[in-house]
């Protein structure tokens, strides 16, 4: 996962640093089809104390942390539950938490 202000400028890899430094290893054609990078680029990276670490990106960062500390319209814990949480598996057709034995 990289970061940035536009394509022109430096990028700064957050995430998969070891994989995307393991796939410079393999030929182009091979490392092209094989990796999948994520890119977020804006202009306003420079706040963001991620790209950008000094006093205010960090402030700012800060700054936001605590004026969303107490937003109920952020909290994720306050999404509808699922009404059956051992839903099947999309890749084994099985169910999450479920037992293989049989009992009759």
């Amino acid at each position: 996962m990289l970061i940035g202000l536009d394509e022109h400028r430096p990028l700064t890899l957050l995430e998969g640093n070891h994989r995307f430094v393991a796939s410079l290893l393999l030929p182009p054609n091979i490392m092209l089809r094989r990796i999948r990078i994520v890119c977020g680029l804006s202009p306003h990276m420079e706040d963001c104390c991620w790209y950008k670490t000094s006093l205010p990106s960090l402030s700012h960062y800060l700054k936001n942390r605590i004026k969303y500390f107490w937003n109920r319209e952020a909290d994720v814990s306050r999404l509808p539950q699922l009404e059956n949480s051992r839903s099947a598996s999309p890749l084994t057709g099985t169910t999450a938490g479920a037992s293989s034995a049989k009992t009759d």
